[in-house]
């Protein structure tokens, strides 16, 4: 959930993640930023192996103009079906 967009609290119990010795790890882009730049480089390269061998995770349900974020956040928090983006060249696609 980049962002925060669910409108609900993340839950996540223990029994969700020792049993399979699971960790939630996050950081944030400002953070990232300062990052080294080969820790950076290897992120890219990681979510480019990502996005190529598992598409589905990566799934779009709709992209906004950055001038109706409105929109973009309300498909955020009603669509179960794939992400809603911001599209910084203002054009809107939907499915």
């Amino acid at each position: 959930m980049w962002g925060d967009l669910a409108a609900r609290p993340w839950t996540l119990s223990t029994s969700d993640l020792l049993p399979r010795e699971l960790r939630v790890r996050a950081v944030s882009i400002s953070r990232w930023m300062t990052r080294p730049a080969d820790v950076r480089e290897d992120d890219r390269r990681a979510a480019a192996e990502l996005a190529a061998h598992h598409p589905e995770l990566l799934a779009v349900h709709a992209a906004y103009p950055l001038d109706d974020l409105r929109a973009a956040i309300d498909a955020a928090r009603t669509n179960g079906t794939g992400a809603a983006l911001l599209d910084i060249n203002g054009r809107q696609t939907s499915k």
